[in-house]
């Protein structure tokens, strides 16, 4: 018998990476996107996650955040937050962290 309980996480769904690869290929690269119709802030914040998760499995850099909504008509009369999120390169996302920490490193 173990004497560890090992915690299993639940395998992101591949409709996140589908979602993720359908920007790629339309190209909407650096265009914030809107996920929307989310009733519960831990929802909002797992599918913030997964958009996160999804973006590593296909090499791209994704920023993800969700707020609540203001009233919208696109999420219907329970919508209550929203997950924005945007793709970019892997690699242009690396250097704009580095131009970060070295600006932050400077302004000490």
């Amino acid at each position: 018998m173990p004497n560890k309980v090992r915690i299993i996480s639940q395998r992101n769904s591949a409709e996140w990476d589908n979602i993720i690869q359908s920007l790629m290929d339309a190209g909407a690269w650096k265009q914030e996107q809107t996920y929307f119709g989310i009733t519960d802030p831990d929802r909002a914040d797992s599918i913030r996650r997964a958009f996160k998760t999804a973006g590593k499995h296909k090499g791209v850099a994704v920023k993800s955040y969700w707020k609540e909504c203001g009233g919208c008509k696109d999420g219907g009369s329970d919508c209550r937050f929203h997950v924005h999120f945007t793709i970019y390169d892997m690699d242009e996302a690396r250097n704009y962290k580095v131009k970060q920490a070295a600006f932050a490193a400077k302004n000490r």
